[in-house]
């Protein structure tokens, strides 16, 4: 109650006289990592998890968060397959399925009955990418079915079950409920839309309600599940040889895995550039802001003279967290005035519209942004980023590339420090490139909607057909 109801140091202080008290109570260090973590205190959330694993190892939550918060925690995909794997074989050992064969029809030219399980179904960063593919599915040859998961609804919500009528809220079933509702139905193809984000039911699709089944969108990794078969990405966030960090096989959907839809009340790009210093931004979530990333911003706004750093996070709305913020950038010498953070805006326009006050936009790494990158270019602001070795951190990557922006593609942290300051420093040249960055992105696969959606829907029909022609492995129903 004192969580819910903002008293968070007091729920924090309560959290720990539970720990002391029932250190071995799994459910107790479950609650108390969830708190580290909006602290910000991620190592040792990811360590308390560790201790209610060491209890009770086949603990799904606790397993699903351990899995999430690795992504904020290393670069390293090896370290977080591993992570994952864990994951795959509790579900394994703890889970159980019986093997009677499925009753869908081999047919490869028929309709495809596609499944859709997410808990995002609202206003937020995945329906900005998921709702073209939902609009431009060819209802001829897909028919949708959606179980939703998240126990409330919003306009995007109402906007999303015009286009699926065949809607469930299935927020209350179990993970097997849920399989059986699956299997029940006829689904050919099921998509995981949530990875280990809030509310997902990965456990189902261990069950193997479907024949086909697929991970896209949500989650920057794999998600460990030896029942999910294939993963949606392309070229450039997993080149050849990223396979081996994947549970499931890699579809590439090339150019790029992804196609934004910009709120169609976006604010107007900015025009002529204010007077005042230059500025550098970024509004990726707060827990992306690993100390390497702060590190290298310090060392661009120290190579800029009088530049200023804006930062935006909802997260940053917490005092711990803005505090550390703020000592990592400080910590070399860096003039705190020279930063500002915010909080989180009273409205979407006014958070694109905060955008005009950014000259220069900042990735983060190694977990990028993503609709923060979509966001930016959209509001003319170009993105610098920095790839690096697994998905999450090669996403940025992907992005510029479509629009023609591999010039602000880093090859190394000196890289990344040296195009930051010498693109602040020809502001001229910045202006012309802002003028007409919105069109370059209308024009370019990241807009192409009725496309992607043909590509995503031809994906479907692939694997479809490959398991009509039984050459999918086999997968077990409920």
């Amino acid at each position: 109650i004192t969580f819910r109801t903002g008293r968070y140091d007091e729920a924090l202080a309560e959290s720990e006289r539970a720990m002391a008290a029932f250190p071995k109570n799994p459910e107790v260090a479950y609650n108390h990592s969830t708190l580290l973590n909006f602290y910000g205190r991620l190592e040792e959330a990811a360590q308390t998890l560790r201790g209610a694993l060491a209890v009770d190892p086949n603990f799904v939550p606790a397993r699903s968060n351990l899995c999430m918060l690795t992504n904020y925690l290393t670069g390293d995909p090896q370290q977080l397959l591993e992570v994952h794997r864990e994951f795959g074989r509790m579900l394994e050992q703890a889970h159980s399925a019986p093997t009677p064969p499925y009753p869908n029809t081999r047919d490869p030219e028929r309709k495809i009955r596609l499944g859709l399980v997410s808990g995002d179904l609202r206003r937020g960063s995945v329906m900005s990418f998921f709702e073209p593919i939902l609009r431009h599915l060819d209802p001829s040859r897909i028919e949708t079915l959606v179980y939703s998961l998240h126990p409330t609804a919003d306009e995007v919500t109402a906007r999303l079950r015009t286009l699926a009528p065949r809607w469930k809220n299935v927020g209350e079933l179990s993970p097997s409920a849920l399989a059986q509702e699956v299997f029940g139905d006829g689904v050919d193809v099921l998509m995981d839309l949530g990875g280990h984000t809030a509310y997902n039911r990965l456990p189902t699709f261990h069950l193997r309600p479907a024949p086909v089944q697929m991970t896209y969108l949500a989650y920057p990794c794999t998600t460990g599940v030896p029942a999910i078969q294939y993963r949606l990405v392309d070229s450039r966030t997993d080149p050849e040889g990223a396979d081996r960090f994947a549970a499931e096989r890699l579809l590439r959907l090339d150019p790029c895995f992804l196609c934004f839809q910009p709120a169609p009340d976006s604010p107007p790009v900015r025009g002529e550039r204010p007077e005042g210093p230059f500025v550098f931004g970024s509004f990726n979530n707060a827990f992306k802001l690993h100390p390497s990333t702060l590190d290298a911003w310090a060392r661009i706004l120290r190579a800029t003279p009088g530049s200023r750093l804006l930062l935006k996070s909802q997260g940053l709305d917490h005092p711990a967290l803005r505090a550390a913020c703020l000592a990592r950038l400080t910590s070399g010498g860096l003039d705190p005035e020279r930063i500002e953070i915010a909080g989180f805006a009273k409205g979407y326009r006014d958070h694109l519209a905060m955008y005009g006050r950014v000259d220069l936009a900042l990735d983060s790494f190694p977990y990028n942004g993503t609709t923060t990158t979509c966001e930016a270019l959209w509001m003319g602001v170009p993105v610098l980023t920095l790839p690096g070795a697994r998905h999450a951190a090669r996403v940025g990557a992907s992005l510029l590339s479509r629009v023609g922006l591999e010039d602000w593609i880093a090859a190394d942290a000196a890289d990344f420090l040296a195009r930051g300051a010498a693109f602040a420093a020809d502001p001229a040249a910045l202006a012309v490139l802002r003028s007409g960055l919105r069109e370059r992105m209308d024009r370019s696969p990241l807009r192409d909607e009725p496309g992607f959606a043909r590509d995503v829907e031809a994906a479907f029909r692939s694997l479809w057909s490959e398991w009509c022609r039984g050459s999918l492995d086999a997968a077990r129903p409920p």
